[in-house]
Parts: C-alpha cells; structure tokens; sequence
C-alpha cells in the first residue's frame, strides 16, 4: 500500500539556518530532533523514512510536521507539563554525585546513604 506522506512548506535560507542552529545548540534533545526532522522533510525525505530514521511512528513524525507549521520553532519545544515538584531537598548532590559515577547507581545510591539521604530506587 502506498501511504501518501507530507512535507513542509519550502522556507528561505534564514529560516533554514536559524533551524541548523536549534539541531547544534538547542539544550533539549527533543527540540535538536525534532529541528533535524524539520530540515530533513524540506529536503525532501519522506514521513516514513523520517519514522524509520528516528524510530518514532509515522503519527508523530506528522505532528512535529504540523506543529512546524503552526508555530514554528517555538511549535519544537516541549510544553510546559504539570507534575509533582522534586521533593528532594538534596537535589545538588545527587546530580553531583551522578556525574562523577555515571555508570553505577548502586554507588551513588550507597553514596547518599552513608550521607544520610533518604532514596527509593524503584525497578522498572
């Protein structure tokens, strides 16, 4: 079956260099992504292979589209999302802690604990 796919509207030069700078200096990976499928469907590359590339399905591939087109560069970036705040007053030292032994949980977790910082790890 052949699915027809969509691309975005063809843009200047300035909209596809301010797009070049999101995939190279945006701070979430989300949005470099997404500005990545951008500039990849103005040059042509279809839904599915965009799907393919990015392992996503082909729905969310036509949203970014979609959203590009609404609003773009702002319509990349993620929502802000409700949710629970951190209730971990020592938020500093588990990130600090992360960073110098980013391969071992048990460490940072055995870490915390001889600091007297209460965690739950949870298995997923």
């Amino acid at each position: 079956m052949n699915v027809p796919s969509k691309f975005v509207s063809k843009w200047n030069e300035e909209q596809i260099k301010e797009l070049n700078g999101v995939t190279k200096n945006s701070q979430k990976a989300q949005t470099r992504r997404r500005a990545q499928a951008i500039l990849l469907s103005n040059r042509g590359c279809g839904i599915d292979e965009m799907a393919k590339f990015f392992e996503m399905n082909r729905e969310t591939i036509s949203i970014w589209i979609d959203k590009w087109e609404q609003a773009g560069i702002s319509g990349l970036e993620d929502k802000p999302r409700s949710g629970r705040p951190c209730t971990l007053p020592e938020k500093e030292l588990v990130i600090k802690l992360a960073k110098e032994n980013p391969r071992s949980i048990v460490k940072v977790i055995a870490l915390l604990k001889k600091k007297r910082v209460n965690v739950s790890v949870t298995q997923q």
